[in-house]
């Protein structure tokens, strides 16, 4: 079975979904350069350069928390 994928948009929030890490990582879409993002990396608050395959909802991939236009806060 094939993961979910989302389309990615600036403002978007996605949150690792690997299990090693207690503290769970979160990734808010600032640009969209061709097969990548760049993203703020929180709670380090580095920059960060991922590629856009890997936001989708696996064991190594990234799950949408919250819409580019989701006004709510997680």
């Amino acid at each position: 079975m094939k993961s979910e994928t989302k389309k990615v948009e600036v403002g978007q929030v996605w949150e690792d979904n690997d299990p090693r890490y207690e503290v769970k990582r979160t990734l808010t879409v600032m640009a969209i350069d061709g097969d990548y993002v760049e993203c703020l990396n929180s709670p380090s608050g580095r920059v960060t350069k991922i590629k856009i395959k890997r936001l989708r909802p696996n064991s190594t991939g990234y799950r949408l928390i919250k819409e580019a236009n989701d006004e709510r806060r997680d």
